[in-house]
């Protein structure tokens, strides 16, 4: 919705799932394999809050990705759902893949896979443990995050006649969150912008009237 998803005339419990993720210092993602995919369920869910991957409202979270398959898909159904959370702000600290066939698992498959549960939620615990202090001094932000940030916010500031709720979004944002943002990160960021938005010049709005 480039007006804000506030004028969408859908209405169903999206804002309600949404209101629980906001209270929340971590998300758990799961779903089975469907060939090398999400369920259709979440997917349905993902494609209704579309508009999180330019307008993320987690930041600071924490997030765990975790996905079942009778053998094969686990790698991209993983990948996929990372890179999804990660779109709308979390930070993905556990992932874990579970073989569940459709036959009596043998005893070295249960051994593993309890392994790669443990393992995976005990990351996610650990990370959920340093909200608190990452929202009272702030995270520090690598050079690619940074830069994605400055590119939306670019783009939202080019196009605000066509995507005001984007614009309204990054207005006067120095990054998501509050974070450290050291200066060589600034500073090379700015050159960088310059160079990729040449290279985008095409990209943007052209003149309608011509």
């Amino acid at each position: 919705m480039p007006r804000g998803i506030e004028f969408c005339p859908l209405k169903d419990d999206r804002q309600m799932i949404q209101d629980k993720m906001e209270e929340a210092d971590g998300l758990i993602m799961v779903s089975p394999v469907y060939v090398m995919m999400v369920s259709t369920l979440l997917k349905n869910f993902i494609d209704r809050v579309a508009y999180l991957c330019h307008r993320p409202a987690y930041h600071g979270k924490k997030a765990l990705v975790l996905c079942t398959t009778a053998g094969v898909g686990s790698k991209e159904t993983l990948k996929y759902m990372e890179t999804v959370t990660k779109s709308w702000g979390y930070r993905v600290t556990g992932k874990c893949g579970l073989v569940t066939a459709p036959w009596p698992a043998t005893d070295g498959l249960k051994r593993k896979n309890q392994r790669n549960l443990e393992k995976s939620v005990e990351n996610f615990d650990k990370s959920l443990k340093s909200v608190e202090k990452e929202k009272l001094n702030g995270v520090k932000v690598g050079f690619m995050d940074y830069m994605s940030f400055r590119i939306f916010q670019t783009v939202s500031l080019n196009v605000r006649e066509y995507m005001p709720a984007d614009y309204q979004f990054y207005q006067g944002k120095e990054y998501y969150q509050p974070a450290r943002i050291g200066l060589i990160t600034r500073a090379l960021s700015g050159v960088m912008l310059k160079v990729i938005f040449f290279m985008m010049r095409d990209m943007g709005p052209g003149d309608g009237e011509k």
